[in-house]
């Protein structure tokens, strides 16, 4: 190959290798979304409390929050096709055995399987993304990655609201398990065998303690504590102050799902053509910070209450692209990414814990859904001020040496 003929490869983009990563993360998110639809019907069948359930539906994150670092560096040693499919099939062995699950206790062992399933893909795909992304689209390539969570979520909503009825939980969790090696099956036949084999890499302070690496950590943190208590709580939310049947507020809840995709796409489209990273959290945390408060407004109508869930939306994609493209800037060698990966949705996962835990807390003190409202308007803030900092360090690196 010739070095002319090298450099186009570089910069094209194998769009059929970028789908079918998404495509594996959406499958894994299938697994975070099935499980609020089948709560109430595990519940009845086994009569579970409240603290099993919490456990059941926490047992991703804390097990993301605990160990992605590590997975990543199991990743980058593995080599990512490897570690992809391995959690591909760790996703669908875990939801076969939660389908025939006898008893909370094997279904809880399931959801451990799942989870463990979950963390080693989520941060192996990313590299996939950034291994087919051409050097001109690497920001639109991880933009469009970036739908993976809340298009995973929205199609097992989607799929449970179809299929509960005639299939029940179990069978929920049968169509959940061949999602995954239906990736699986994509994965290996049109992702390339890596040319080379993986290197024995090793995790150095300099590769996750630079201060840029844990300022996105920190943004993902609170920008995912913060898109949790929205999506999490919005239908209860619905229910309660607009009076919606639980069917309807699920549907809306839904729908504000899929308003995350687009700008997912966009975000990356922007950001390859130039537009500060800096001025799209900025503009995205803006939006967020002011839309819950519509929400809630005695005065404002339906109509306009929608509207502004919409909006929260769209605004909550923008941070997603701008964090999940940073992997590819952040790192300095390929077999850096999956660590990188590994340790930015670390941050997300404790962001996921932490969040509704401080709406909790405040809801017990002030007795009302405005303790969402506050706690959301305290996590951006804190979210601009993390973007303030970020873009200092950009901007620091666009200068000449």
């Amino acid at each position: 190959m010739t070095a002319e003929t090298r450099a186009a490869s570089d910069l094209r983009t194998d769009w059929p290798v970028v789908l079918v990563a998404t495509f594996g993360g959406a499958a894994g998110a299938m697994q975070v979304g099935k499980a609020s639809s089948a709560l109430p019907l595990i519940r009845a069948e086994f009569g579970a409390d409240v603290s099993f359930l919490a456990l059941y539906i926490s047992l991703i994150s804390l097990i993301a929050a605990s160990v992605g670092i590590g997975f990543g560096v199991i990743s980058g040693r593995m080599g990512i096709r490897r570690s992809a499919s391995l959690g591909l099939v760790l996703m669908a062995i875990g939801s076969l055995l939660g389908a025939a699950a006898p008893s909370p206790g094997a279904l809880l062992g399931s959801r451990l399987i799942e989870a463990l399933g979950f963390t080693l893909s989520t941060t192996a795909f990313p590299a996939v993304v950034r291994m087919g992304a051409g050097t001109r689209q690497q920001s639109l390539a991880l933009g469009i990655w970036a739908v993976w969570m809340p298009l995973g979520v929205a199609m097992a909503m989607g799929v449970a609201a179809m299929s509960l009825d005639l299939v029940g939980w179990r069978g929920l969790f049968v169509v959940t398990a061949v999602l995954p090696l239906i990736a699986l099956g994509a994965l290996w036949r049109i992702v390339p065998r890596p040319a080379t084999a993986p290197t024995r890499f090793r995790l150095r302070k300099s590769v996750v303690l630079r201060p840029e690496v844990l300022l996105t950590a920190a943004l993902f943190a609170v920008f995912s504590g913060t898109s949790l208590i929205y999506m999490g709580f919005l239908p209860t939310i619905l229910v309660d102050t607009m009076g919606l049947a639980p069917a309807r507020a699920n549907l809306v809840a839904l729908l504000a799902m899929l308003c995350l995709v687009p700008t997912n796409v966009i975000g990356g489209q922007w950001l390859d053509r130039g537009v500060p990273a800096a001025r799209l959290l900025l503009m995205a945390f803006g939006v967020m910070l002011a839309t819950p408060w519509i929400m809630l407004a005695d005065d404002a109508s339906h109509m306009v209450r929608y509207a502004a869930m919409g909006g929260f939306a769209l605004a909550a994609g923008l941070p997603a692209a701008v964090i999940w493209t940073s992997v590819g800037r952040l790192a300095r060698h390929p077999d850096e990414a999956p660590v990188l990966s590994g340790m930015i949705y670390q941050g997300a996962a404790m962001g996921q814990i932490a969040g509704p835990m401080l709406v909790g807390v405040t809801f017990d003190i002030v007795q009302s859904w405005y303790a969402a409202v506050w706690t959301m308007t305290l996590l951006c803030a804190v979210a601009v001020l993390l973007s303030l900092a970020l873009a200092r360090y950009d901007r620091a690196a666009a200068l000449p040496s």
